[in-house]
């Protein structure tokens, strides 16, 4: 379950004061290690500008007024499309004497695809989470552009972004990281020679460290055609790039359901809290600390040098009810172990980091497998919804006897023996029964000794089988007779003289041999 006071900071309402720094270096670049003699090369930025380079294997160009060759000099900007066709542009700085320009054209031009130049510079201090900055900065189109384009912009990454492939590769104008905070020019509001100002408020997500300005997309998915002879696609002037924190109220702009949030303010001066954007009810002259159970919460703040809002969504507690009916115990997603019927309840945290919380009602089903035992056949005690039946010998499991699939079993053999059975969709194997065969030797008792003319022979024990022979004093077999399933049976000695007799008791395992008397 996710911890549910979320402490973002405390800081009195006077203890900051926003300093106006520009954390983009060099933005108006004014400062250069040397002005180029013509358009730049690929990657030759950084060499001639302070603080910027070029991501892409492109070749954006610094332009100034110092600049010796007509192709990147000021006012006049002249681009050699071919050998015989030239294009001139009448272009001025925003202010100061140098700007940049960078390409993103269908170079039908260079035939290799299309051109993407960006250039990129590392923010003088990592912006921090959840605070707010102003963005500006001021783009023109060169005059025979032919389209104009909305995927040109500003970036904030974590780290740089590169991607140095060649011009026709397939991959050229895909960077090799996520951007964190954008703004895209809308540049079909604008003149061609004129300077554009732009201007946003980004939120920081917190650790943007690198700026890039360019066109992010590989498709040339222009928004309008300007039908123009000149640079097929579009060619953007771009000067005095700043980025400075705003004061604002600093907060998340998510929750979840229940959570508890601290606000505070970044305005140096005193503020009122409201929810309502005429301030018709204060709540708090001071940093804030909210229990969130709406949907929605808008939150305004107001200081003597700004008014500042922040709208926060609710994200609501995720609730999941499911069925499980398993043969097995039931493991719960937080990883609970339940062994037994029941409805559980589980909270784990959902991809939106919020409370989920999952009702299970689960059901254990099980196999009764338990056996009995009556004279030799072993039974299966509980046969209700029972599918199949598997007799085996005990610690041969893999030994399926045949003929088996039956809910009683008698075996051919004494010895050890279980049963697996299928049940409710379950399986399960019993414990394991020692079958015992009869033997002669625990059962039979031949009397009276000696016989008065009639010898019983009492086996206590049905045996399938059972025969004897009656040996007279000199060794002659003067007698014999098999009898099945009987428990007892009777000889008739009186038709023999007094004497010693010899008697044979037997089955197909055993022989019992024993002397009798016969008296008349």
């Amino acid at each position: 379950m996710r911890q549910l006071l979320i402490i973002i900071s405390l800081i009195s309402s006077n203890a900051v004061t926003l300093a106006q720094t520009n954390l983009v270096p060099n933005g108006d670049f004014e400062e250069y290690w040397s002005i180029p003699d013509g358009l730049l090369k690929e990657s030759d930025l950084s060499q001639h500008l302070l603080s910027w380079l070029s991501p892409t294997a492109g070749s954006p160009d610094y332009i100034h007024y110092n600049s010796t060759n007509a192709e990147n000099s000021v006012p006049y900007q002249i681009f050699k499309v071919n050998s015989t066709d030239y294009y001139r542009n009448h272009q001025l700085p925003q202010s100061g004497r140098g700007f940049v320009g960078c390409a993103a054209a269908i170079s039908s031009f260079y035939e290799r695809g299309l051109i993407s130049e960006s250039i990129q510079t590392k923010l003088r201090s990592k912006l921090i989470k959840n605070h707010k900055y102003a963005l500006e900065f001021y783009t023109a189109r060169l005059g025979y552009s032919d389209i104009t384009l909305h995927t040109v912009g500003i970036k904030l990454t974590l780290d740089s972004i590169r991607n140095h492939l060649p011009f026709d590769h397939p991959q050229y104008s895909n960077f090799d990281s996520v951007y964190i905070a954008e703004y895209y020019v809308d540049s079909i509001t604008y003149n061609d020679t004129n300077w554009h100002k732009n201007k946003s408020i980004l939120k920081s997500n917190g650790g943007e460290g690198w700026l890039t300005f360019g066109n992010f997309s590989r498709k040339i998915d222009y928004i309008k055609y300007l039908g123009k002879p000149g640079v097929l696609g579009t060619y953007f002037f771009i000067d005095n790039i700043s980025l400075i924190e705003t004061p604002c109220i600093v907060g998340p702009d998510t929750v979840c359901e229940g959570d508890q949030v601290k606000l505070y303010s970044t305005f140096s001066d005193k503020f009122e809290w409201s929810y309502y954007s005429d301030f018709s009810k204060v709540f708090s002259t001071d940093s804030v600390v909210i229990t969130f159970a709406d949907t929605t919460k808008k939150i305004f703040l107001k200081s003597l040098s700004g008014i500042d809002s922040l709208l926060i969504h609710i994200i609501p507690k995720s609730h999941f009810e499911t069925s499980v009916v398993s043969c097995f115990n039931y493991t719960s997603p937080s990883g609970k172990t339940y062994s037994s019927s029941g409805t559980y309840y589980d909270t784990i945290l959902n991809k939106l980091g919020c409370d989920s919380i999952i009702t299970t009602h689960f059901t254990q089903e099980e196999a009764n497998a338990s056996i009995s035992l009556n004279d030799k056949t072993l039974y299966a005690t509980d046969t209700l919804n029972v599918t199949k039946y598997r007799w085996s010998p005990c610690n041969q499991d893999s030994v399926i006897l045949s003929n088996t699939d039956n809910d009683q079993f008698t075996p051919e053999t004494e010895g050890w023996y279980s049963l697996t059975v299928k049940q409710n969709n379950c399986w399960n194997t019993s414990e394991c029964i020692f079958v015992k065969f009869p033997s002669l030797s625990d059962y039979i008792s031949i009397r009276p000794n000696p016989t008065f003319g009639n010898l019983n022979i009492i086996l206590g024990y049905p045996f399938d089988e059972i025969s004897y022979k009656l040996y007279n004093s000199i060794g002659e077999k003067i007698e014999e007779k098999t009898y099945n399933d009987v428990k007892s049976f009777s000889i008739n000695t009186a038709q023999y003289t007094s004497g010693v007799y010899l008697i044979k008791v037997y089955d197909q395992n055993e022989e019992i041999t024993e002397r009798v008397i016969n008296i008349h």
